[in-house]
């Protein structure tokens, strides 16, 4: 069962460059320094008209994520295994 106080528990939306998802789908890997983004928003539930339902509710964190397969950024706590993560929440989340 997921953790339901982590901050990526809920739905996920995520985005990146057309480039670098044709490149994934191609290679299976991701090209050095391709920028993903990550929406985390709620999850709302309760009944609808067919049933107990679940839906995206409001955003509760960013997190920008940066591929660094170079190593640039050694000794930063929030780089590790060729990845850069930052994570941003909105106000709704504090």
């Amino acid at each position: 069962m997921a953790d339901t106080k982590a901050l990526g528990h809920g739905f996920h939306d995520v985005y990146m460059q057309p480039g670098a998802v044709s490149h994934y789908r191609n290679t299976g890997q991701f090209l050095n320094g391709v920028v993903i983004v990550k929406k985390v928003r709620k999850i709302e539930h309760g009944p609808k008209a067919t049933d107990q339902a679940q839906w995206a509710g409001g955003i509760k964190i960013w997190f920008v994520i940066v591929k660094d397969s170079k190593g640039r950024f050694n000794g930063n706590p929030n780089w590790a295994n060729g990845w850069g993560w930052h994570c941003l929440k909105t106000m709704e989340s504090m």
